[in-house]
């Protein structure tokens, strides 16, 4: 089950905590999730051709799948903070 995707993460930096900061945290990140059960990276990449063209023949069932437009540039940036709450925080107490 599943379409087996990779994600890469790439620590750049390592910091000190910031007091009172909840981590995990979203700090930056680029275009939109893949909608679930796409296929995997093949299907995905057929489902963005398909979308993105009005004239393909599969424009309008994935479209009806997916629920309406999908604009592969918009990051959800709200629902990624939610799902990173989700995970369990950690506060770094002030310091006294």
């Amino acid at each position: 089950m599943g379409d087996s995707w990779e994600h890469e993460l790439r620590i750049e930096k390592v910091l000190s905590a910031e007091p009172d900061t909840r981590y995990p945290r979203f700090i930056d990140g680029a275009m939109a999730s893949p909608p679930e059960d796409v296929g995997g990276l093949p299907g995905f990449y057929e489902f963005l051709e398909a979308i993105e063209d009005p004239d393909h023949p599969e424009h309008d069932e994935l479209t009806d799948w997916y629920g309406g437009p999908f604009d592969p540039a918009a990051l959800n940036e709200a629902a990624i903070k939610k799902r990173l709450a989700s995970i369990g925080t950690r506060k770094k107490p002030a310091s006294t």
